[in-house]
C-alpha cells in the first residue's frame, strides 16, 4: 500500500502525459513528489485501494461485491 501511494504521488504530476512528454520534462525520471501534491497524500486511486484492502482483510481474502461500499 505504501508503494502504491508513493508511486501515485510521484506520477500524478504527469498523469495523462505521453511517454515522450514525461521523458522530455523529466530526463532522469520522476524522483520528487511535486510540492503541490505533498499537501494531498490521498486521492481517489489511493482511497479505492484502501477500501479494497480493508474489504479483503475483513473477509479473509474472500469477498463479493456486497462487501464493498456502495453509493
Amino acid at each position: 500500500m505504501l508503494g502504491l501511494a508513493v508511486g501515485n504521488a510521484l506520477g500524478v504530476q504527469a498523469e495523462f502525459w505521453e511517454a515522450g512528454e514525461i521523458a522530455a520534462a523529466h530526463p532522469e525520471g520522476l524522483r520528487e513528489i511535486d510540492s503541490a501534491e505533498r499537501l494531498h497524500p490521498w486521492d481517489d486511486d489511493v482511497a479505492q485501494a484502501v477500501v479494497l484492502a480493508e474489504a479483503m482483510l475483513a473477509g479473509d481474502g474472500r469477498m463479493t461485491c456486497e462487501d464493498l461500499p456502495g453509493d
